[in-house]
């Protein structure tokens, strides 16, 4: 939620937050199920000076992925625009039951927010550097094209 310029907190606005906060869907769109938290969006404190200061301190990058990151690519007239493009920029929350305020945000890339999630802040810093030790980059040599399935009967041919 954001405070207006009457100084009155707004509720999202977004057709997925409106679902969410009216408990038709879950927070990953997925179906409600009987023991699922409610969501209640958080308060924003920050204005585009703050989001320009955070990322600026961060050296102009990802904080996860250390990449610069293309702030284009949340315009639908930029030529590179995809919805949700994962490398678009995103206000990830270290505490997520926090608000969003200076102290409690990083600039990051949408892949690694959303992989992120709900995970603690503090050990996605190792997930982060186990995915960079073990990637590879992607050749032409080395990209599946297909998969084939073998029909398997027993549980002993799944092993």
């Amino acid at each position: 939620m954001w405070l207006d310029e009457k100084g009155e907190w707004n509720k999202p606005t977004s057709s997925n937050n409106q679902l969410r906060m009216n408990k038709k869907v879950s927070a990953v769109n997925g179906p409600i199920r009987p023991n699922a938290r409610e969501w209640i969006p958080a308060n924003c404190y920050l204005d585009e000076q703050d989001l320009k200061d955070v990322y600026e301190s961060q050296g102009s990058v990802c904080y996860w992925y250390k990449m610069p990151l293309d702030f284009n690519l949340l315009f639908n007239n930029y030529q590179g625009y995809f919805p949700k493009h994962p490398l678009a920029p995103s206000v990830d929350r270290k505490d997520d039951d926090g608000d969003y305020t200076v102290d409690n945000i990083v600039i990051s890339s949408r892949f690694a927010n959303y992989g992120r999630n709900v995970y603690p802040f503090e050990e996605f810093h190792e997930v982060i550097n186990h995915t960079l030790k073990h990637g590879i980059v992607f050749t032409k040599d080395n990209m599946v094209s297909h998969t084939t399935r073998t029909k398997r009967t027993t549980l002993e041919e799944f092993m």
